[in-house]
Formats: C-alpha cells, structure tokens, sequence
C-alpha cells in the first residue's frame, strides 16, 4: 500500500525516530522512490529475503542459494549490503545457513527473549535480535487479534509499561514492534500506533534504536565469550571432564525405560461380595398404583371368625404422580 508507506514516512521522519526496514529484495527493486526515501531518512533497511514465499519445506542447498541472491539483489538495488537478515517465513536451516554467510551484523529468526543473544555456528559466533509476533500490526489480519486501534494502543502500552519497570529495576529489555504498510498504514489503525508513540516519548531513558544500532551496542559491551558447554560434550569429554565429581558409573547413561520394564502393578483390590438383598430378584413392582394390604384382627376382637371385610379398591395415583 503506497499510501501506507507514506503516511508512516511522514510520521516517523517528523519526530526523527529511526527505523529498521524489513525489505524482499525483489520488492524493493520494483519500488525505486520508496527505497530513495528510506535512504535520506538514514533507516536501516535489512533484508527479507529474495521473495516473500514459505521456506518450510525448501532444500537446504535451494535456500541457501536464494540467500545469496538476495544479497547480491538488496546490495544493486540499495547500494549497500544488507547488515541485517529476517526471512519471516523459514525454515528449520534458515539462522544457521544466515549465520553462516557471514555477512549479517545480526539475524532476527527467532522470538524467544526480550533481549539479544550470541549463537555458534561452526567458527562464526552470530548475533541474534529477536523479533516479535505479539506486538505486530500482523494481528490486525489475523484471529485472535486486534479489530481497532485502541486494542493494538492498549497492548503496545501494557508491554511499554512492564519492560520499562524491570528496566528502572535494572533490568533492561528491547522492545520490539512490527509494522507493515498495508496494515498500520490505515487511518483507523495509525491512530493507535501514534498514541503509543505520544506516551513513550513522555518516558526518560527510553533509547529509539535501529537493529543495527543495537547490534553494534551489544557487541560492543556484550561480546561473545566461547565456553565448553557440557549440553555440547561428547560423552567421554564430559567423563573426563565430570566424572570425578559426579561418580559416573560403567553403563552411564543409562538406557531409557521401555514399557515391559516397568514395575508389576500390584493386584487389585478385593472388593467384598454383593450383598443378597441387592442381587436377588427385585419386588414386583405395583405399577402405577398404590396396594392396601388387608388388616389383620388381633385374638381377643369379637369380629374374629367373621368374614373379612371387603378390601378398598386401588385407587389411581394423582396426575402430578404419574
């Protein structure tokens, strides 16, 4: 959406904050102004990919081919190589087949913390910038998710508000937030986006930063440090190295459990026989009416030797009975 783009251009570059562009490669080529404008505004513009299809079920070498043209596209169309890389849509090999390039700062697959981290793949130690999906404009377009501008307000605030407390604890967070033309671009929907971008301003020491920007301050004060990690040991080297201490015995580790070594299950309990009042045969039931049974004289009534009286009849159960 072009307007889109515009609108967020005009509001950004008004209050002079920086942003990280998410560019497919093939996109950008075909929109030569927009990427002119980005240029000037002095945004970081890092690479999406070559197109934006679904690398889930893509042949390693088939991917890592399609890496390397989107560099060489993003690098003829921007005028730089990208410093930055997030496919969006990837595969299992996707960080490690970008990390192993060498040719990212940072690489943005992932969305498990709210800080940086370093992973290793093979000599190359790569910084890793999580994304977000929560606090994505994305939710506008799928469900659950935002319907309004309040709701996306309100969710951006909330996230603002608890890592800005852990960080005034000393615990500072990255916060990010995606946005896409097409989505936030919409006047109903830029109207959150500018709400929440009015109460972080009004925040002392919050820093709006560039991945790049960020990827140069972790590396910078945060550098990797290579350890041995005993979740990577072979088994010997971690004998060699544990056993000692932790009296390692021959056969460890030991075998996992199958089913039939399970312990027996004791018996089962002897529940005692039913009683004969319950399993012998059940009264005949007198149906929908009631008996009465015929009295009974005592010895010494002079009405004995007489002939009984006749019996009432059975009288019907009342409606509210049956």
């Amino acid at each position: 959406m072009p307007r889109g783009f515009w609108r967020l251009h005009r509001l950004f570059t008004g209050r002079r904050l920086p942003v990280t562009i998410y560019g497919v490669a093939s996109a950008l080529a075909r929109n030569p102004e927009q990427v002119a404008a980005m240029t000037e505004a002095g945004w970081d513009i890092a690479s999406h990919g070559l197109k934006w299809i679904d690398h889930r079920d893509m042949p390693e070498e088939v991917e890592r081919a399609r890496i390397a043209e989107a560099i060489s596209l993003h690098t003829a169309v921007v005028g730089a190589p990208p410093r930055g890389w997030y496919t969006g849509r990837c595969s299992l090999n996707t960080v490690r087949l970008t990390a192993e390039t060498g040719a990212f700062d940072w690489i943005s697959d992932t969305y498990d913390d709210d800080l940086p981290y370093w992973i290793e793949a093979g000599a190359r130690d790569q910084l890793v910038i999580p994304y977000t999906l929560e606090a994505n404009d994305m939710r506008f377009a799928t469900a659950p998710g935002y319907t309004d501008g309040e709701q996306f307000f309100t969710y951006l605030r909330d996230s603002f508000d608890t890592l800005y407390a852990e960080g005034s604890a000393g615990r500072a967070k990255m916060f990010s937030i995606g946005l896409h033309c097409r989505l936030i671009g919409r006047p109903g929907k830029i109207a959150g986006l500018v709400r929440f971008l009015d109460h972080a301003q009004r925040h002392e020491g919050v820093w709006f930063a560039t991945r790049s920007q960020i990827a140069a301050h972790w590396a910078a004060v945060h550098p990797h440090r290579r350890i041995e990690r005993p979740s990577q040991m072979s088994r010997e080297r971690f004998i060699e190295r544990f056993g000692a201490s932790m009296n390692i015995r021959p056969g460890w580790p030991p075998a996992p459990m199958r089913l039939n070594s399970a312990p027996p299950m004791t018996a089962p309990r002897a529940w005692p026989a039913p009683s004969p009042v319950l399993s012998g045969p059940r009264r005949p039931q007198t149906g929908c009416r009631f008996s009465r049974p015929t009295p009974t004289l005592p010895e010494n009534s002079p009405q004995r030797g007489a002939s009984p009286p006749k019996a009432a009849p059975n009288r019907p159960l009342p409606r509210w009975m049956r």
